[in-house]
């Protein structure tokens, strides 16, 4: 985590991002929690860690992609891809499926990339989904 002294202008590290355009349609209809995310800018990794998960259960993820309209990566603790090329408000909100492999320590860490030059991610809303226990 950064400090705000060695970071004040958040340019490496998550900041709480607004959207008020009420012009476009799409912002008309959106959920009030849309309307704010947690967003990094640029090619900062937006990083979500998860603790003390059941090791034997699976998991999905539910999660709200919006703001700034952009494609981005998902991975899971570094080497799980759960998506290569996410779609921002295509349609929100987007599951995906969580690799056992993942979990199976009782953490998880989600990271979140874009590619050099793109704006950065933002998220709104994410569950972590606990399935039903396979007998």
């Amino acid at each position: 985590l950064v400090k705000w002294a060695a970071d004040p202008g958040t340019l490496s590290s998550p900041r709480i991002a607004y959207s008020y355009e009420i012009d476009r349609p799409e912002d008309l209809d959106a959920p009030l929690a849309w309307k704010n995310a947690v967003a990094v800018i640029y090619e900062t990794p937006l990083t979500l860690a998860y603790e003390n998960l059941d090791p034997s259960a699976t998991y999905s993820l539910r999660v709200t992609h919006t703001g700034r309209k952009g494609k981005f990566k998902l991975v899971a603790d570094g080497v799980h891809t759960i998506q290569e090329r996410i779609d921002a408000w295509e349609p929100p909100p987007q599951s995906f499926e969580i690799p056992h492999a993942a979990t199976a320590d009782g953490r998880l860490v989600l990271t979140w990339t874009c590619g050099e030059g793109e704006r950065g991610s933002h998220v709104s809303e994410i569950w972590l989904v606990r399935k039903p226990a396979l007998p």
